[in-house]
């Protein structure tokens, strides 16, 4: 399907001469998706896409944002990801776009961005960092560490060193003893094992 947009956008012969910024718009979104079909998002071309369609089509550029933030997840760029979800998120809600808008939060949720940037913070001090507790959760659901990187857009290698750190901060020697003792100290909801 890229070598049919390619050649199109190649051979087509619009009226005005020259490929139009619609057509622009398609070819960045192709390539997009073809790396994104080969299993590495790339950013760039995302990137690319979102502003090829910034002439004026908004929900698509906004389709754009979500697989951008996506990739920009899996090259653990939060911040950047947390951005493109936030103005996908305003388009898609403007527009009424509600599977397009479920599927931002979906991801937000996943890797627990908040789309509201006034959100207050937690008040009280937590002995785990956000990342920390993320993974901690998935664990004491009895995911693997490849289950927990996959679900938080990060490496295996990463989640490793998540749960290194959380097991030194308990006194833990073992991931199930991590879990038991977060649990006995009231830092683990009871809830979060329930859902899994």
């Amino acid at each position: 399907m890229l070598d049919l947009a390619r050649k199109t956008a190649r051979d087509g012969t619009p009226r005005t001469g020259a490929l139009g910024p619609e057509g622009r718009g398609w070819l960045a979104r192709a390539e997009a998706e073809h790396s994104r079909v080969l299993g590495a998002p790339d950013p760039a071309l995302w990137s690319a896409a979102v502003e090829a369609f910034g002439y004026g089509a908004v929900y698509e550029q906004s389709l754009c944002r979500w697989r951008l933030a996506e990739a920009h997840l899996l090259a653990d760029d939060r911040a950047s990801a947390a951005d493109e979800l936030r103005q996908a998120d305003a388009v898609a809600t403007t527009l009424g776009a509600k599977p397009l808008q479920d599927a931002i939060r979906r991801i937000a949720r996943r890797a627990r961005i908040t789309l509201d940037p006034d959100a207050s913070p937690r008040e009280r001090i937590d002995l785990f960092t956000p990342r920390e507790r993320a993974v901690l959760a998935l664990v004491a659901q009895g995911r693997t560490n490849r289950q927990v990187g996959d679900e938080l857009f990060i490496s295996e290698k990463t989640v490793s060193v998540h749960l290194s750190r959380i097991m030194a901060k308990l006194g833990a020697t073992r991931r199930a003893e991590a879990v038991a003792v977060a649990y006995d100290r009231g830092l683990l909801d009871r809830t979060t094992h329930d859902e899994g």
